[in-house]
């Protein structure tokens, strides 16, 4: 079961993905990624560093649906996951969509000197 923290820096929002990726977590993922929208979040910052295992056919669904609906008012990242998963999202282009970063500090240090 996936488990999500939610922090929050100045204008990014932090959530930190710990456990396994399934078609179960695609739909509250949707509703948070419009919820840092609404809120009026410059950085919605996806951490899947702690992720174990993803189910691809949701993976991608959700990057699907995030590049439909892609806003101009905010910017979506990754902090890449472990190396056997690495592998999968650099085979489907995640980096066309969004952003991705090597840690989080990396992504955090990025948003907020850029602000």
């Amino acid at each position: 079961m996936l488990q999500v923290r939610e922090q929050y820096q100045d204008t990014t929002e932090v959530l930190t993905l710990t456990g396994q990726f399934d078609r179960r977590i695609t739909p509250g993922l949707q509703v948070l990624i419009l919820l840092a929208q609404k809120t009026g979040r410059d950085h919605l910052i996806l951490d899947f560093s702690h992720v174990t295992d993803i189910d691809s056919t949701s993976f991608h669904r959700l990057f699907r649906w995030y590049h439909t609906m892609k806003s101009d008012h905010l910017k979506v990242s990754l902090v890449i996951p472990r190396s056997p998963i690495w592998s999968q999202f650099h085979l489907w282009h995640v980096s066309k969509v969004v952003q991705v970063y090597a840690s989080l500090h990396e992504a955090t240090w990025d948003s907020t000197d850029c602000s």
